[in-house]
Order: C-alpha cells, then structure tokens, then sequence
C-alpha cells in the first residue's frame, strides 16, 4: 500500500483498508448574479482532480419567475460560470450562490 489507512482489530485482521484520495477544500466565493459570465483564477486548482458544488443563498422564489443557476466549469487554474438564457417566456432572475470548491 503506497499511502491510506488500514486498521487492525485485536486479532491482527485488518477491519478498514482505505487508499481513496481524501478532497481538501480550497476555498469559498459568492457568485452574485450581477455578472451574465466570469471566471475565478484559482491557482491551485486543475480540471482533472477539481470539483465544486453550489448551494443557493436565498429560498424565496415569486411565482412566474424562472431563476436560472450558473453553469460551472472547472479549468487548469480557474473555474468559470455562466448564466443559462433561461425558457424566454417568463423573467428571467440570476440566482446568487455560494461555490465551494476544491482538489479530490
């Protein structure tokens, strides 16, 4: 096993093996809907082992609205967003969101 975890019980059996890469969180930015598009410069960050997740930062919604998410996407070195055009019938409202995101 190059690197990970392993526990043994009393007995000397090996109860847990675990050789999974652990995620560590980079960081934490609000996304605030003024923008239609942007890019975060996140050195550190690459498009294979980067991951993010986004959780709104409001819960009231008026009828007759559709709210649009970004669109994330995550680069060697960024993550960018953008808004969707949304169903062009009704009015359209940018959702704000926290995104968290980090290295698996």
């Amino acid at each position: 096993m190059s690197q990970g975890i392993e526990v043994w019980n009393a007995s000397g059996q090996k109860i847990l093996s675990v050789t999974d890469t652990i995620t560590r969180v980079l960081g934490v930015v609000t996304i605030d809907g003024t923008q239609e598009s942007g890019t975060i410069t996140i050195p550190e960050i690459t498009a294979a082992r980067g991951w993010s997740f986004s959780l709104r930062t409001t819960t009231a919604f008026p009828g007759g609205t559709i709210y649009v998410l970004p669109i994330i996407t995550i680069n060697d070195g960024s993550i960018s967003y953008v808004y969707s055009a949304g169903d062009g019938f009704r009015p359209r409202v940018k959702q704000s969101v926290y995104l968290t995101y980090g290295l698996r």
